[in-house]
């Protein structure tokens, strides 16, 4: 086997041994030796069918001819290796630190088994970027997901954790919706990707409502706008999960705004859980999209105090009581 290092614009093959700077190997007083020192990288292994990088950072030799695979890594105490986890310190992104060695991939192979609770489970990367490798999950629902042609409403799940599993507390979806989750690698080497850029630049708030009982989260669609609230009045869900199953609105009239951020990530309000209520009319002063609250939160938590959006639609009923 042989190894040839390229030129900065790997356009062409760079040598350090001035019998090489010909570009040509003459080999004719040692046909496997002469002049050839330089790049010669192993021998003896006999006809070689394939060569592989194995996840543990080792090159993996096929043999055919000896039946045999070979494994080829760093010759212990032949490179500098202060954190001593086996990657020598010149390959090594955080020499100084035994958990981690190389950055963070993609997470591969996400699964969802049972129903609720579900566990979701991913594929480790401790081989490939280092014990301390820790997974980030994000999660959000898929009609919110596609109302808001992104990642507004999305939730961080899990962060920082060590297990390449979870379980999900949720009760299962409505029929005609769904729950996606997103999982990131992360060391001190730094992070991998969730696949998405918006997600990747900034992570999205806590899911402060994944411990909640004794109610339900109802997501409803507001134009090109979406609204997830907690709710605890028991006819208002009924009423909601009806109109979801039937595909018919009517108006929901939240009698009673409330300032801070609750479970839907997007809004700094949120809506009392129990002054709720269905309406077919309602005055236009209380009408509007949820940014408009956003944007004048003291005029509409002040002055106006309630909330009836004319357009809202029921995407989703998260039943938890």
């Amino acid at each position: 086997m042989y190894r040839f290092v390229p030129n900065a614009a790997r356009d062409a093959l760079t040598f350090t041994s001035m019998a090489l700077q010909d570009r040509v190997a003459d080999n004719s007083a040692g046909i496997c030796s002469a002049e050839m020192s330089e790049i010669l990288f192993g021998a003896g292994f006999g006809v070689i069918t394939d060569l592989e990088n194995g996840p543990d950072g080792k090159l993996y030799v096929v043999s055919l001819s000896k039946g045999t695979v070979y494994r080829i890594g760093p010759k212990p105490g032949a490179f500098p290796d202060s954190d001593g986890d086996g990657a020598g310190d010149a390959c090594d992104c955080a020499p100084s630190d035994a958990g981690a060695f190389g950055a963070p991939v993609e997470v591969p192979r996400l699964r969802v088994a049972g129903a609720a609770p579900t566990t979701i489970g991913w594929d480790s990367q401790a081989a490939a970027a280092g014990t301390a490798t820790a997974y980030t999950t994000v999660t959000g629902d898929l009609v919110s997901l596609r109302t808001d042609h992104g990642f507004p409403s999305a939730c961080t799940l899990a962060q920082g954790s060590a297990a390449t599993s979870l379980t999900e507390a949720r009760p299962d979806p409505p029929a005609g919706s769904g729950y996606y989750y997103l999982v990131r690698a992360e060391n001190t080497c730094g992070n991998g990707t969730f696949g998405e850029a918006a997600l990747d630049a900034t992570l999205p708030p806590g899911c402060p409502c994944s411990a909640l009982a004794g109610g339900a989260l109802i997501s409803f669609r507001i134009v090109n706008e979406s609204l997830t609230v907690w709710v605890t009045n028991g006819p208002f869900i009924d009423r909601a999960k009806q109109l979801l199953a039937t595909g018919t609105r009517q108006i929901p009239i939240f009698d009673t705004l409330l300032d801070g951020r609750a479970c839907d990530p997007q809004w700094t309000w949120h809506v009392d859980p129990q002054n709720v209520s269905f309406a077919d009319a309602a005055i236009e002063l209380c009408d509007g999209l949820p940014s408009y609250i956003e944007a004048n939160k003291a005029y509409w938590l002040g002055t106006v105090g309630s909330y009836c959006p004319w357009a809202a639609v029921v995407t989703s009923v998260e039943d938890r009581r």
